[in-house]
């Protein structure tokens, strides 16, 4: 480990840690670098039955193309929709991942499984109405042939459906924030997302509620944590996007995201944001954030620093980084750990004070996960060089 001097903004003599390729027998570049392709039939839904949920699947794509460390987190669900997941992501097939015509593991893919249904729906033997949950599909009679398996190859375009119990939730809640009175609208919707969301977009709609009342009291790191919650979406196998809340909600979430990461100086996250208002056509065209991502763009194609803002939540504060060295300063709380999670390889970094990490292309793309007490917050400098 060298020491160099620097004028970075820190204003003190930095060590430089470089993740070099000696952990590769090969050295490669991200350019070499082929991503697995599904094979035909993998679903990116659950053809299940249940309540509906959102869950996120992390897993491994072997060099065989199989999948292998398949971990569940949980949005909205339960053991059975997780245990769903589970199995459907292992009985996945991949053309594997290849560097240079080899066939190499790929780590840290991600999929987020939505499992929804009609809300109008009625349950077998005629039991239901709005809201009906359903059952798996009923045996053919003797002498009648199966009905064809469905055709999972996209999500279904359902209608988003709101519980009842969670519609008169939102009325309280709405009014709790006329009256001021964050608190109890706060942990009103906290005890909402834990026992009478059923469905996604009531899932999506507290969240949205949440950002709301979070920014209203400027606690913007849990004002963005729920408007990213109120924006989740899922992928089908043609690569559209399919989001867990109507046009109206998605705007206010998108937009009120937007506006966070901007203020939190999380520039590349506020550009993604907003070139997909954009896409979806729901920022008109005299607001005012038209000119305000200007500067974001202008942050990002500057060889300055980068400077972010950061916030620990339930134990960790996950991040993408826009540029392959980076630092940590201005800890205020306690940092534990650091952990990579790439492509190529995971990585456990002790945090250290005054470190610069440098994550070379042959890691491929990376996530950060930032670990220690809630509460700590932090600066991360990214730099282009």
């Amino acid at each position: 480990m060298n020491c160099v001097q620097t004028n970075l903004p820190v204003n003190r003599a930095i060590c430089l840690l470089i993740l070099s390729c000696f952990f590769y027998s090969v050295p490669v570049t991200a350019q070499d670098l082929v991503l697995p392709q599904p094979a035909p039939g993998n679903s990116r839904i659950l053809p299940a039955f249940g309540p509906e949920a959102l869950i996120r699947v992390k897993y491994t794509v072997t060099a065989e193309g199989t999948t292998d460390d398949v971990e569940v987190f949980d949005y909205m669900g339960n053991p059975i929709s997780h245990n769903m997941a589970r199995d459907t992501v292992r009985d996945w097939t991949f053309q594997p991942a290849t560097v240079d015509g080899k066939a190499i593991p790929l780590f840290n893919q991600e999929h987020l499984f939505a499992m929804r249904f009609d809300p109008d729906a009625p349950a077998p033997g005629g039991r239901g109405g709005p809201g009906a949950r359903r059952g798996p599909p009923p045996a053919p009679a003797e002498g009648e042939e199966a009905p064809p398996p469905p055709d999972f190859s996209r999500l279904l375009s359902l209608p988003l459906g709101l519980s009842e119990d969670v519609r008169e939730s939102f009325e309280e809640i709405t009014n709790m924030i006329a009256e001021k009175e964050y608190d109890d609208a706060i942990k009103e919707i906290n005890r909402v997302l834990r026992v009478r969301a059923v469905t996604v977009f009531d899932y999506s709609l507290m969240q949205d509620l949440a950002c709301t009342v979070h920014m209203t009291i400027n606690a913007f790191f849990d004002a963005l944590d729920a408007c990213e919650k109120a924006t989740l979406f899922a992928v089908d196998n043609t690569g559209g996007k399919h989001y867990m809340a109507d046009n109206l909600v998605l705007q206010n979430s998108l937009r009120k995201r937007l506006i966070l990461e901007i203020s939190l100086r999380q520039h590349a996250n506020a550009v993604a944001t907003y070139d997909e208002l954009v896409r979806l056509d729901l920022l008109p065209p005299d607001d005012t954030l038209h000119e305000r991502i200007e500067d974001s763009r202008a942050a990002l194609s500057s060889p300055d620093p980068l400077p972010l803002l950061a916030r620990i939540t339930e134990d960790s504060w996950e991040y993408t980084p826009s540029r392959r060295i980076f630092t940590v300063t201005n800890v205020d709380g306690r940092l534990n750990r650091i952990d990579a999670h790439c492509q190529r390889r995971n990585l456990e970094l002790e945090y250290q004070e005054n470190i610069d990490w440098t994550l070379p292309e042959s890691l491929g793309n990376c996530v950060l996960e930032f670990e220690g007490r809630d509460g700590t917050s932090f600066t991360v400098y990214e730099f282009s060089e």
